[in-house]
């Protein structure tokens, strides 16, 4: 049988405990931002029919912000959970599911004069488009209450977004799959994750000074917690999409295919690499924050919220479910990860950020150093 066979033919995976050591949070208006996150969608009009509405709307896509974000000023996180049922009915109503999605030419001329969109509310591109007027209404909100150094944070994350699923457009039209490394670049800006996580200290009231924001240390973390989530939800979604072959972006298929494996027999190395990967992001942050200024320490904060809500909402949203539609438990955690060690996994886009380590200060999990490890 070949790689890709098996890839489509195999029985469900079982998913192992995740490494994920950051407390669940929530807040006492969840229900009511999920609600509105609804009615905002379904005025705008954003999305492709009322049956995939429905099905989005039993997801609960805006529960997930209302989790990451236990802080943050109410209308604030409504404009995060609104974005994230615009981004849902955008990838799924054009391209993921859509009539662009493995139409490279067209996609990127559509996509493009979206990123316009973003930088230029004012533009009268596209109309008729009820995504691109939805994107309008939400970056004027963004702009609002943000200052303009936080607005452009917001322009750039939607610009990634953008190009990632521009990119994607690129391998369903070829009908191939991504080597591993190429997967995680593209899938680090088509997650949507930019955006999301550019409202962080606007949602939550302060700013993080350009100079913190943009500093080597602190963009690799950010870049680290989308590649978690990204991860994450490969995990999650991994079954569903198996049995469908609809996902040419998942991170476990990539890693079976470099590996000439079934993506049975490739599920301990991805959940190894997740963890490590989670080691790099609890060691960079233990690194920062003893120096950190209190701005730096709530961004870091909300970093782990973000990755532990995305865990939390996966467990028990239709999203991620079998085809059965049968409930999941809770998810299951573990304080302890798979892999240990600290050292890179020889992927060219990634690399770097093992870079930033102190490895006279930095402690593996258990609590040693990685040079008492080297002796």
């Amino acid at each position: 049988m070949t790689t890709e066979a098996a890839l489509t033919t195999e029985s469900a995976l079982t998913l192992p405990p995740f490494y994920c050591p950051f407390p669940p949070a929530s807040r006492p208006d969840a229900e009511e931002i999920e609600s509105r996150a609804v009615e905002w969608i379904t005025r705008q009009g954003a999305y492709r029919s009322r049956a995939y509405l429905d099905a989005l709307t039993r997801a609960r896509a805006g529960i997930v912000v209302t989790q990451a974000m236990p802080d943050a000023v109410p209308d604030r996180v409504q404009i995060a959970a609104d974005f994230m049922y615009w981004g849902f009915t955008f990838d799924d109503g054009n391209l993921d599911e859509g009539a662009l999605g493995d139409q490279p030419a067209e996609a990127i001329e559509f996509l493009g004069t979206m990123a316009r969109v973003a930088e230029n509310p004012r533009s009268e591109l596209l109309p008729e488009n009820p995504w691109a007027a939805s994107l309008r209404d939400l970056t004027r909100r963004v702009a609002a209450c943000a200052t303009p150094e936080q607005t452009q944070r917001w322009i750039t994350g939607l610009q990634t977004l953008f190009y990632g699923l521009a990119w994607e457009t690129r391998y369903r039209a070829r009908g191939r799959r991504p080597d591993l490394d190429t997967c995680l670049m593209i899938r680090r800006g088509s997650i949507g994750m930019e955006p999301l996580t550019s409202l962080n200290d606007m949602a939550d009231g302060y700013l993080l000074p350009p100079e913190v924001y943009h500093s080597p240390l602190v963009r690799a973390l950010r870049e680290i917690c989308w590649t978690l989530i990204i991860c994450d939800n490969d995990l999650y979604s991994f079954n569903k999409e198996n049995r469908r072959d609809t996902s040419y972006f998942n991170y476990v298929h990539s890693l079976a295919q470099e590996n000439d494996t079934s993506p049975r027999d490739a599920l301990p190395d991805a959940v190894a690499l997740r963890d490590r990967i989670m080691n790099l992001f609890l060691a960079l942050r233990e690194q920062t924050t003893p120096d950190a200024p209190p701005e730096l320490r709530r961004y870091l904060t909300s970093l782990g919220l973000w990755l532990r809500a995305n865990i939390d909402w996966a467990t028990s949203s239709s999203r991620y479910l079998p085809d059965s539609g049968r409930p999941r438990p809770g998810a299951l955690y573990t304080d302890q990860p798979v892999h240990h060690r600290l050292e890179p996994p020889a992927l060219p886009s990634v690399d770097w950020w093992w870079q930033l380590l102190d490895t006279r200060t930095t402690t593996q999990p258990g609590g040693r150093s990685e040079s008492d490890l080297a002796r």
